[in-house]
């Protein structure tokens, strides 16, 4: 079974706070301290000051870099390709392509995130 995690994104401060579901053991205004069963029982102090949660997706990049939902991903299936990591219909995969992330979709590696490299999703590779 993969580890659940999230982490999300604060507005202000402009860095990731990061906790799970066994414990909401941020240092920093992220949640409650408390061992929590499911997502919505971690809630964040102030949700005007951060993004959505996102969550862990289980795997990690060529690095060893783990990827969360949000995270963009330069990879090599075919081609060299840059696209945003999104949960949809039970899977994870690269958008805006119908590329499922998984061990066997080539090289993949993290090169930022939707939150603090948008731009990089503009950019041809």
């Amino acid at each position: 079974m993969r580890e659940i995690k999230f982490r999300a994104y604060h507005k202000k401060e402009k860095r990731f706070y990061c906790f799970d579901l066994e414990t909401c053991t941020q240092t920093h205004y992220v949640g409650y301290y408390h061992p929590i069963t499911d997502e919505k029982d971690c809630e964040l102090d102030d949700p005007t000051l951060y993004s959505k949660k996102q969550l862990y997706t289980g795997l990690q990049d060529k690095n060893g870099k783990e990827i969360y939902e949000g995270d963009i991903c330069k990879h090599t299936s075919g081609q060299v390709e840059v696209n945003s990591v999104e949960y949809y219909v039970g899977e994870w995969h690269l958008e805006p392509h119908d590329l499922y992330l998984s061990d066997e979709c080539g090289e993949v590696e993290v090169i930022g995130n939707i939150y603090e490299n948008p731009e990089l999703l503009k950019e041809e590779i």
